[in-house]
């Protein structure tokens, strides 16, 4: 993964993330750029106020994702750019823990939630690589249905991850030749993501139904 490659997955990250939030329905708190009040602190290494992520600047927050989440997750391993950015932006989402761990869990290998050669030469095993994206994406999507699940409140952010996941599925088909037929698979799935996140957005009862819309196009995912 070259440096400018990075360096516009980040600017997307950015501007996918959007400015500073507060939202007491999100766990993660103060938020700006999509990096929390504990990201900065550690970052830091000292505690900050919400008022010091409102002021965090883009600069700062490119070079903590940089750093935090392209870097030190270890994802420059696979030598796979249009998938790195997937893994990217699901660690920023979920945890790059989490991500690494979904990753393992696709190719068959040990979870450790690191990756090193193990997880490198499964990769390198599956084939075509682009099983590796959709196996992972319907992860993702499961991931989504079970927070809700969870926790019903968080059916408020449902529309937002609808759109982030036909984001991921649009920017990953764009940068990688696929077969036409599997491209039109991945692109319908992207579609039905971002009609159902305009039906969430208008219903407060389709919103209640999120976790069941994930689950569907978790499995359709799935069996691409």
């Amino acid at each position: 993964m070259t440096e400018s490659y990075i360096d516009a997955v980040i600017r997307r990250i950015c501007n996918r993330e959007g400015g500073y939030t507060n939202d007491p329905a999100d766990p993660g708190g103060p938020t700006k750029y999509g990096i929390t009040k504990a990201t900065l602190s550690a970052w830091r290494k000292q505690p900050v106020t919400a008022n010091d992520v409102k002021l965090l600047t883009l600069e700062e927050a490119c070079q903590i994702y940089k750093a935090v989440y392209v870097l030190k997750p270890g994802y420059l391993l696979l030598q796979d750019e249009p998938l790195a950015e997937q893994l990217i932006d699901a660690g920023v989402n979920h945890g790059s823990d989490t991500a690494i761990r979904m990753l393992q869990k696709v190719v068959g290998t040990t979870v450790d939630g690191q990756i090193g050669k193990n997880t490198k030469a499964k990769y390198d095993e599956m084939k075509p690589s682009w099983k590796v994206f959709s196996k992972f994406m319907a992860r993702r999507l499961a991931l989504y249905k079970s927070i809700i699940q969870n926790k019903s409140t968080q059916a408020k952010f449902a529309a937002g991850w609808m759109n982030r996941c036909a984001e991921m599925i649009d920017i990953y088909v764009a940068a990688v030749e696929i077969d036409p037929a599997v491209e039109h698979e991945m692109l319908l799935v992207s579609g039905l993501a971002r009609k159902q996140a305009n039906d969430i957005q208008k219903s407060a009862a389709v919103r209640k139904q999120s976790p069941e819309l994930f689950g569907k196009l978790s499995t359709k995912m799935n069996s691409i």
